[in-house]
């Protein structure tokens, strides 16, 4: 668990991180006709008719399938990824702090909790608030088969205080998982607020879960919370969107941007290094001023599934980045 005592600013002078940032994306072939392609500074109107029309975005650094069977190829004959040397760290939660602040209101503190993967509990401006909750023993559409989480959630979910506000970042199994999204619908206290990228609101709808916002990339939407409104951004990722071998692209994704009296959060989702954090610097720039505070106080950047670096390097971040 982390508690914010400071708001840090973005620093002056680009850094060597900032130049791999402004590496433009590769321009990309041509798209099926089928398919659509969602422009970054396009707002709702036209890609949501893509989403309502069963059309498919399109991102410029589409996976190959071609190059995902030469990975798994690779990983079975050298034996990767191999198995952890030492257990993983663990540290039990400090439930009667979460708790009571939780419930403190106005008066609650900046808090972090990382739960495991890209599941965070942030409490914030009031809220309490989740990022991509699973909580599942595998990340898959089986329970038999899949990829199994090597340690328990830091917090149980029986162990949650009630959620407020739920960011879905995009629909990998590994970031939706439907058990943990049902269990949230039906905690104690009402369900909570989803939020969504382009397309997944049809699919919580499907599960009986309609108290749901969906968002383009650069939109936002307002929460009222108990130390004031609490703007949630949805922000570009390099990255993509399947559930299955039909709906590749189906959804967008993305990563959020969370703005609360107390703290600004960013929580980029699954990405790789690219443009899109230097373009998300300019377009908060004016909001996050030196005398307005600085920048974010908090950034959940992932570092999983990054090996090997000539297949990930361009859809997920490395630690050294990060």
């Amino acid at each position: 668990m982390i508690t914010s005592t400071g708001r840090p600013r973005w620093p002056a002078a680009p850094t060597e991180a900032d130049a791999l940032l402004l590496q433009p994306h590769r321009p990309f072939a041509q798209p099926q006709p089928t398919q659509f392609v969602v422009q970054r500074a396009l707002h709702s109107v036209q890609a949501r008719q893509v989403a309502l029309r069963g059309l498919r975005f399109i991102h410029p650094l589409r996976p190959m399938r071609q190059q995902r069977l030469a990975v798994h190829q690779d990983a079975a004959r050298n034996g990767l990824p191999p198995k952890p040397q030492a257990p993983t760290p663990r540290r039990a939660p400090d439930l009667a702090f979460l708790h009571a602040n939780a419930t403190a209101g106005a008066a609650m503190a900046p808090a972090i909790t990382w739960i495991g993967h890209a599941s965070v509990m942030a409490q914030l401006g009031g809220l309490n608030l989740l990022t991509d909750p699973i909580f599942s023993e595998r990340a898959s559409p089986l329970p038999f088969i899949g990829p199994r989480r090597h340690v328990p959630p830091g917090l149980a979910p029986s162990e949650l205080p009630r959620i407020d506000l739920v960011l879905v970042s995009h629909n990998h199994y590994d970031h939706l998982d439907a058990a943990s999204v049902d269990a949230l619908q039906a905690q104690a206290g009402g369900p909570p607020l989803f939020i969504v990228p382009l397309g997944l609101q049809r699919w919580l709808a499907g599960r009986g879960i309609t108290h749901a916002v969906e968002l383009d990339w650069w939109q936002s939407h307002r929460v009222a919370a108990p130390q004031g409104d609490v703007d949630v951004m949805l922000a570009p990722a390099q990255h993509w969107s399947a559930r299955g071998l039909t709906d590749r692209m189906a959804t967008l994704w993305g990563g959020f941007a969370v703005f609360a009296p107390d703290c600004h959060l960013f929580f980029a989702g699954d990405t790789g290094c690219s443009k899109d954090f230097t373009d998300l610097r300019a377009h908060v720039a004016e909001r996050q001023r030196p005398e307005a505070g600085g920048g974010f106080d908090i950034a959940l950047l992932p570092i999983g599934a990054y090996e090997p670096r000539w297949f990930s390097r361009k859809r997920r971040a490395a630690p050294e980045f990060s």
